[in-house]
């Protein structure tokens, strides 16, 4: 079956939390991916909140932004994968790290995570190449720098 691409919107959110909820996706929904947009330790949660909670709530609010956080990859109408990605500047752990820094003052764009349910794993989700090109990301790096 053909995978469609498509960014995370706020319709497509529920499709998210079926992907992070299904059986094999224990360890991406503790996170939800975005343990490389943060930096440092976080311990300013609310009674009765929990990390899991909180990290599920970011991306939650990342969703209709424009670059997306991130693509969902759909066999028909089923969601079968998640890519987060973006401008390297998203990720602060990434230009915090000594081996993940940056090499040059190239703008570069960053996946750092990859999440495929068990039973759609050994298929190729993550390999395969869209039927048809569903999204087109562009990023204008005058755009993105103007604030810097």
């Amino acid at each position: 079956m053909p995978l469609t691409i498509r960014p995370l919107a706020a319709e497509r959110w529920p499709d998210l939390e079926a992907i992070f909820n299904a059986k094999g996706c224990s360890i991406a929904s503790g996170c939800w991916c975005m343990y490389y947009r943060r930096s440092g330790q976080r311990s300013d949660l609310a009674a009765g909140d929990t990390r899991s909670e909180r990290s599920r709530q970011e991306p939650k609010a990342l969703a209709d932004q424009d670059p997306p956080p991130g693509l969902l990859g759909y066999e028909g109408k089923n969601p079968v994968g998640w890519v987060s990605l973006g401008a390297r500047e998203d990720f602060r752990r990434l230009s915090n790290s000594p081996v993940m820094k940056a090499v040059d003052s190239e703008s570069v764009w960053s996946i750092v995570c990859f999440v495929v349910p068990s039973e759609h794993r050994k298929k190729g989700v993550a390999r395969r190449k869209p039927a048809r090109p569903g999204v087109r990301l562009k990023v204008d790096a005058r755009k993105r720098n103007a604030g810097a």
